[in-house]
């Protein structure tokens, strides 16, 4: 998640019937992958213009969106129409330009088409064909060179302007008026560009609440909303290519139940251009099947999960985490240890390993020049019994499949045993005949 100062959000909800339509986000622009795509959906914008619209690296948000007023900017698809919406983002003028500077305007004036603006730094908001007629205006100017937070959000009956979170101001509505979401650009009449930095657009198919608005800008620093043991973990390895991806609610969350998840995954490290594999489901598993298995052996995968409000906003995601399954080769999961016995006793040795394959198969082996197979001794178990000085020396299980083997650690064994005796029997002279 990005570190945010001030921000700029503006919200539209657009919809037919408030009721008929499932709520949810349709698009999000966080440009952090280097373009203007969508990250939820497949509404990619374009930038364009005589020097077309940059994306570059802020101090405060990271990648952003870079706009002047040199005839460029972004331009969104027709995404829907709707009675209800919200659209959010953030916005950094550099400097204030004079008369009407667009944010997103729809790119006509017919019943419906949406235009958010600036107007000499004010947040501003104008509608084709809403009852009562006219703008709504925030009261006051943004700064130069600070974030900010706009929301614009649309009910049925109620227009309203949020800056950094509060409700600046609003308006009742006489009419249900169907909206244009989308079919939009960052210019105004063709002529006027804004010279501002923009982020993290998202643009919503219902009226967002304030809380919910507030807990879009202004994230909680500790989200109670994750999910949590997620399964398999970040880090695992040897993972059966026939894994499910299992997590549990959100711990300590009276509202857990009424949560829903989506999920992405595939093998890009950074999960941002993994395909969603559970979408807005109330469900805490991702079968085997929904991630396109039986999986790839050898290879690391990733996945996050996205826990969504029941109006269809994010309100947090885990780690990008990733997992390995299992090689071809056998993986060896216990390795023989070392055995120090008294002769005559027996020295056991014992190798655990798994198999994707067929297998797997045993082999053990005394370490030498060359090494010795030891002949029948194909278990999992070496037994030794009984342990004498002449089997003093480094043991090993060579494991395999048919697609290929891997060797064990070696272990040693040695047999305890009197190195030197003094019986003291007149003289002082080592039994052994050590010579001390």
């Amino acid at each position: 998640m990005k570190c945010k100062l001030l921000l700029f959000t503006v919200s539209f909800v657009l919809g037919v019937s408030s009721s008929a339509v499932q709520a949810a986000e349709l698009a999000r622009y966080t440009f952090d992958d280097g373009t203007a795509g969508d990250s939820v959906g497949s509404f990619h914008a374009t930038l364009y213009g005589t020097t077309v619209a940059e994306i570059v690296d802020d101090v405060e948000r990271g990648k952003v969106l870079r706009l002047t007023t040199a005839n460029d900017g972004i331009e969104y698809p027709l995404i829907d129409t709707s009675v209800e919406f919200s659209y959010l983002l953030w916005v950094k003028q550099v400097t204030v330009e004079s008369g009407l500077r667009a944010l997103i305007d729809t790119t006509n004036f017919s019943t419906g088409a949406v235009h958010f603006e600036l107007r000499s730094g004010r947040p501003r908001v104008g509608i084709s064909g809403i009852e009562p007629a006219g703008s709504l205006d925030a009261p006051d100017a943004h700064p130069v060179d600070e974030w900010h937070h706009e929301a614009l959000v649309k009910s049925a009956d109620r227009l309203s302007l949020y800056v950094d979170g509060v409700e600046e101001t609003f308006r009742v509505l006489s009419n249900e008026l169907p909206c244009v979401l989308g079919q939009a650009r960052s210019e105004w009449e063709g002529a006027r560009y804004i010279n501002a930095f923009l982020d993290e657009i998202r643009i919503f198919n219902h009226a967002l609440t304030q809380e919910e608005i507030e807990n879009i800008a202004f994230p909680p620093t500790d989200p109670p909303f994750v999910a949590v043991n997620p399964t398999p973990a970040d880090g695992t390895t040897v993972v059966p290519v026939t894994t499910n991806l299992i997590w549990d609610d959100p711990e300590d969350d009276p509202n857990a139940a009424e949560y829903v998840y989506t999920v992405r995954f595939g093998t890009d490290p950074n999960c941002s251009s993994n395909p969603v594999v559970v979408s807005n489901a109330d469900v805490n598993i991702a079968t085997n099947a929904q991630i396109g298995g039986p999986l790839a052996l050898d290879t690391t995968y990733y996945w996050q999960i996205d826990t969504i409000d029941p109006n269809g906003a994010v309100l947090a995601s885990t780690n990008c985490l990733g997992f390995t399954t299992i090689p071809p080769i056998p993986v060896i999961i216990q390795q023989p240890v070392d055995q120090f016995v008294f002769s005559g006793e027996s020295a056991i040795f014992t190798v655990a390993a798994t198999s994707i394959s067929d297998g797997p198969f045993y082999q053990w082996y005394q370490t030498g020049d060359p090494d010795v197979q030891l002949t029948d001794e194909t278990n999992a178990t070496l037994t030794i019994d009984p342990a004498t000085t002449a089997d003093i020396g480094g043991y090993f299980c060579r494991i395999s499949n048919n697609a290929g083997s891997i060797d064990s650690d070696v272990a040693q064994l040695d047999i305890k045993r009197c190195l030197y005796h003094w019986p003291l029997d007149g003289d002082a002279v080592e039994a052994n005949g050590s010579g001390f």
